[in-house]
């Protein structure tokens, strides 16, 4: 599939919320629960993440590789 990103958002692990939550369709301690722990260690309130919002390219059944 094709994709546009259209925002690329940095923000510590440790204040994301509801707005998020809500946006990936969940709750805020589901999001938490589900991405506390990464590549074999907790992640730190502190640690920056990157959240990515894209849109799928209304073409996309028509692309080949």
């Amino acid at each position: 599939a094709q994709l546009t990103v259209t925002a690329i958002e940095l923000r510590p692990f440790g204040e994301f919320d509801e707005t998020l939550a809500a946006k990936e369709g969940t709750t805020l301690r589901e999001l938490i629960e589900s991405t506390k722990f990464a590549n074999g260690r907790d992640i730190s309130p502190l640690e920056e993440m990157r959240t990515i919002y894209f849109e799928l390219s209304r073409d996309a059944a028509k692309i080949k590789s």
